[in-house]
């Protein structure tokens, strides 16, 4: 004969009595884990739960992310209150909080959780700290002193005004007529060739006069009248 399963009703006085045994917290997981050892399938559990809570035999309050449950029990001290001073107590208090506090692994997961994130707290602060001396080391580095203020900036000054004259000039010679320029240029290449034709003639005539004469090249020079710049441009 196949052996009569537990009816809803047996089972959550079960989970209710795994509760009683304890006087404690209990969060989801916890009686998951419990509730086979006394008979009754971990998927389960959630429901009865709910039902239990329902029937006001259970309380429930959310704590962080999950829900935590106790039994109804008037004749202990209120475990409504007893969660609010869990709930404002610091993390490490959290976890040495008499009888009614969650005695799995995650209280030791939630002080391992909160130990990481103080120490990783005090060195954001050590950083900010630090980077905020270097800004103010940096800050002062760029100070300078009014009489420096004023050099750099008749120093700039002097360059604006040098720019500024570079700008007329440069607009001066970008009106300048091509034409005019190239005809200036031809008539430049004219005058040098001329010069340099007159110039020979000048050599020929000084040298006929010595040949004829036997007087030496600077008495020449004196009796034509050629300076000593003809000889450098000759």
């Amino acid at each position: 004969m196949k052996k009569k399963g537990k009816s809803n009703d047996e089972k959550k006085q079960i989970l209710y009595d795994i509760m009683l045994e304890s006087e404690s917290f209990f969060i989801l997981k916890e009686l998951e884990a419990l509730a086979p050892k006394k008979g009754i399938r971990s998927l389960f559990v959630k429901d009865l739960l709910q039902q239990l809570v329902d029937d006001n035999k259970v309380k429930s309050e959310k704590v962080g992310l999950q829900n935590v449950y106790w039994y109804v029990n008037t004749s202990v001290l209120p475990i409504r209150y007893a969660i609010y001073l869990i709930l404002l107590l610091p993390l490490p208090h959290f976890c040495f909080f008499p009888s009614r506090v969650l005695k799995t692994e995650e209280s030791s997961t939630l002080q391992n959780s909160y130990q990481e994130m103080k120490e990783k707290k005090e060195e954001y602060e050590e950083n900010a700290k630090r980077e905020k001396e270097d800004y103010e080391e940096f800050i002062n580095s760029l100070s300078i002193s009014q009489e420096q203020l004023k050099d750099k900036l008749e120093k700039a000054q002097t360059l604006m005004n040098h720019l500024d004259d570079k700008k007329k000039k440069l607009e001066n010679v970008k009106k300048t007529d091509i034409k005019h320029i190239e005809m200036m240029k031809m008539q430049n290449e004219c005058a040098v060739e001329s010069i340099q034709r007159w110039n020979n003639n000048i050599s020929l005539v000084k040298q006929w006069i010595q040949d004829r004469t036997n007087k030496p090249s600077d008495t020449v020079d004196r009796l034509l009248g050629i300076k000593d710049i003809f000889n450098n441009w000759n």
